[in-house]
């Protein structure tokens, strides 16, 4: 993973969110009895949009769990990477 944008937030920033935030726990994770099975993410989203703090994202897991293809660089307008078809309001 390559990253070819500064970063919004410094390592200690980025900490300082994700303890004020993991003290809750995941009420869903738990409610579903997911806990300890592997899991994936997908987005979607109905109008164009442009992404924020990937980077971030990617950041805070650890390093062996960090996607190997590369992500979508802040910034970028999603249309960008779609067809203008796809990212055209109806």
């Amino acid at each position: 993973m390559t990253n070819t944008v500064p970063s919004a937030l410094d390592d200690h920033a980025l900490q300082q969110l994700l303890d004020e935030d993991v003290r809750f726990g995941d009420l869903t994770t738990e409610s579903l009895g997911i806990q300890a099975r592997p899991g994936r993410i997908r987005f979607f989203a109905r109008d164009a949009m442009t992404v924020c703090c990937s980077e971030e994202a990617a950041r805070l897991l650890p390093p062996e769990c960090r996607p190997d293809e590369t992500l979508s660089p802040s910034r970028q307008s999603l249309c960008d990477l779609a067809s203008a078809e796809r990212c055209r309001k109806p």
